[in-house]
Parts: structure tokens; C-alpha cells; sequence
């Protein structure tokens, strides 16, 4: 599983593989939301987001030094520490 951040003015950040968290802190973001297909025992992009800080993703806000990534097509959200 992939970790990818930036701290850059319109630096991109992203979460492109399975498991992949990304957080930014003033550009844009990009996340891949994976589902595991049970019946054909594989992995497949259900979406792709995209969002600058502070715009939302699926009306969660994108906040700066903050971690995103997708789990089952939930956003999750977790504040760096």
C-alpha cells in the first residue's frame, strides 16, 4: 500500500493503487476507488475523483494535511498527526 503527499501550490497528490492513501496540503488530490469484484475473484476500478484543497469529493471537503484514500467506496478521513 502506497502513501503519496505534496506541500506544493498546485502540486498534485495521489492514491492510485489498491489500499493507496494521499494527502495534500495546497494543490490537488486524485483517488481511485477500488472494489474487489467476489465473483470473479479481482480488483477494478469502480471511479476516479479529483479535487483541489478545499473543494469536496463525494461532499466531503478536502482539507489540507489531512489523509484520503477509499475502503469498499467509503471516503475515509484521517487528520495527519
Amino acid at each position: 500500500y502506497a502513501h503519496s503527499s505534496t506541500t506544493g501550490d498546485e502540486a498534485i497528490s495521489s492514491a492510485l493503487g489498491v489500499g493507496s492513501k494521499a494527502m495534500v496540503v495546497n494543490g490537488w488530490i486524485i483517488l481511485v476507488d477500488w472494489r474487489y469484484d467476489y465473483n470473479n475473484s479481482k480488483w477494478y476500478i469502480n471511479n476516479i475523483h479529483n479535487a483541489k484543497v478545499g473543494n469536496k469529493i463525494l461532499d466531503v471537503e478536502i482539507l489540507p494535511n489531512t489523509w484520503y484514500w477509499f475502503n469498499e467506496g467509503v471516503l475515509k478521513v484521517e487528520e495527519n498527526k
